[in-house]
């Protein structure tokens, strides 16, 4: 059984077997900015995450 015609999602032309497949490096040094914005997100929710523990300690200590 013969596999079926592959067609570009950006061009919606036929795709040849022999195209190659286009790479995009997610390294800082090329811009990156998709991952950089992920790894701020990450930083700020350590950061939240400690504040909140903090902040729930110090309730805890207040309480007893």
């Amino acid at each position: 059984m013969e596999e079926p015609q592959k067609f570009s999602m950006s061009t919606g032309l036929p795709v040849n077997k022999d195209d190659e497949v286009k790479h995009y490096s997610m390294n800082k040094n090329d811009g990156g900015g998709a991952e950089q914005a992920f790894l701020n997100f990450i930083q700020k929710a350590k950061e939240s995450k400690k504040k909140y523990n903090e902040r729930l300690e110090k309730e805890n200590k207040d309480s007893t």
